[in-house]
């Protein structure tokens, strides 16, 4: 059977995260065509994740502090932060490779950093991601206050990729010119059980033309 067109978005200036489409129900397989008239755009793409509808945070600002923690001098400290909803679900993470070192002449043992959060409207609260490598950040704690103080570094051995998976999403795509984005992962083989949701996002200014959804089942 041939392609079945779905819907379709045309869309103006956007620079605030905006839900394109919340598809109910499985479908598979599928296609996206992003018409972007300018670069930087990015979209989103989950699939069966039951991710939050707010703006991805800005990263956040670290101070290394030399008392208070038990963190070691001269440690890397990386740091993410999603914004939690009052229904308690996340979505994009504060970009990655947000970092600072504890001093080298501090307490040996002494030290933790103070993370300063950019508010983000409709976050109910922000959870904290922690790591001495860049992605391989683990979840620390949860706050209400857009100040949190990481006093101890998380076990190495639980430093994994794939620790931001679940409020990450399944595809992250960026336009940098542009142009048509025909887009059908895996030769259109992969479906959803449940929801799928798109969302796209640029600078301000920017403008995203059809962003097309079919159905080649």
């Amino acid at each position: 059977m041939g392609a079945r067109f779905k819907t379709q978005h045309v869309l103006g200036s956007i620079a605030a995260r905006t839900c394109l489409f919340d598809i109910a129900g499985g479908g598979s397989p599928y296609q996206f065509n992003f018409a972007s008239e300018s670069s930087n755009t990015y979209w989103e793409i989950y699939f069966d994740k039951d991710c939050n509808f707010i703006d991805q945070p800005a990263q956040p600002t670290l101070d290394a502090q030399t008392s208070g923690g038990s963190i070691p001098r001269s440690t890397r400290v990386y740091v993410r932060i999603t914004a939690v909803d009052d229904l308690g679900r996340e979505a994009l993470a504060s970009p990655g490779l947000c970092y600072t070192t504890t001093e080298s002449g501090g307490s040996p043992n002494d030290n933790r950093v103070k993370v300063t959060i950019p508010a983000v409207a409709g976050a109910a609260s922000y959870n904290v991601w922690v790591g001495s490598r860049p992605f391989f950040e683990i979840l620390v704690g949860n706050t209400t206050s857009t100040t949190y103080y990481v006093n101890e570094m998380p076990d190495p051995e639980t430093e994994v990729r794939g620790a931001l998976d679940y409020c990450q999403p399944d595809f992250l795509i960026y336009s940098k010119t542009a142009g048509v984005i025909p887009w059908s992962p895996a030769q259109g083989v992969i479906g959803w059980s449940s929801t799928c949701r798109v969302f796209v996002a640029g600078a301000s200014g920017n403008t995203v033309g059809n962003v097309q959804f079919w159905d080649n089942g």
